[in-house]
């Protein structure tokens, strides 16, 4: 009755439109400087199946042919190793570790022109490593039609006006993402298989995370029954523990029961 929701709805589309019309902007001004209409912004092409090769093709060429650019991501950066450990005091030796993970890995050695501006997956539930990396720095996932569209009509065209919202939006700018990335501030430990560790580790790196590689410590205790918590993680610097299985931090486990 007081309105809440439908204010709440009619921010988020008044943030999106200004993240469009800044998106717009960008290629409007650069488009004077380097031609194409697309001028400049940043494309990553991903969640393409092998049979959809031609599509990919056609869209890449649409892209370069009218002033966009090909973009792959910046390596993540790499997990941080522990310092040695500091003699005065516990609450010291976390504002130093914080300290240092601010200025190691995570946002600070990822900088915002290294993004891409746009996504174009048109797989879009094959939530890729490429896709989430992106999505985690504020680029808009548009379709390949939207592409194809622009081309057509030799100009940029809104992806917003169609009269089907998500016709070809999947996912609007965020534009306060693109300095420092969803998860910048956090101190992350992931445990898992490697695949993962390295999968979901460049997720977060690009995030703008800090990874480490080992914990300072790691207790576990408490009921095995499913309902019951399973554990308790500590580490006086993690912010945010990430695993792959329930189980994953402790040897022996083969399954959530064995927790």
């Amino acid at each position: 009755r007081d309105g809440t929701p439908g204010r709440a709805d009619a921010l988020g589309k008044r943030a999106a439109a200004s993240a469009f019309e800044d998106l717009a902007s960008r290629a409007a001004k650069r488009t004077r400087v380097l031609g194409g209409f697309f001028g400049g912004l940043g494309f990553l092409l991903t969640g393409f199946k092998t049979q959809q090769a031609s599509e990919r093709e056609s869209t890449e060429a649409a892209i370069q042919h009218n002033g966009g650019v090909l973009v792959t991501l910046p390596p993540p950066p790499s997990p941080k190793k522990r310092s040695s450990p500091n003699t005065t005091g516990r609450g010291s030796r976390r504002g130093s570790a914080a300290h240092e993970g601010h200025e190691y890995g995570g946002s600070a050695s990822q900088p915002e022109a290294a993004f891409p501006d746009i996504v174009i997956a048109p797989n879009a539930e094959r939530r890729t490593h490429r896709l989430l990396s992106a999505m985690s720095r504020g680029a808009a996932m548009l379709s390949c039609d939207w592409v194809q569209h622009c081309a057509y009509m030799a100009c940029y065209v809104p992806p917003e006006a169609h009269p089907d919202p998500g016709f070809h939006v999947m996912q609007p700018p965020r534009p306060h993402l693109r300095p420092h990335g969803l998860f910048a501030g956090h101190t992350v430990f992931l445990a898992g298989s490697d695949k993962f560790r390295q999968d979901f580790g460049a997720v977060m790196g690009h995030a703008g995370a800090t990874l480490l590689e080992s914990l300072e410590g790691c207790c576990c205790h408490g009921s095995t029954h499913e309902q019951s918590p399973a554990g308790v993680l500590q580490d006086p610097v993690v912010t945010l523990f990430v695993l792959e299985h329930r189980c994953s931090l402790f040897d022996g486990a083969e399954g959530p029961d064995d927790v």
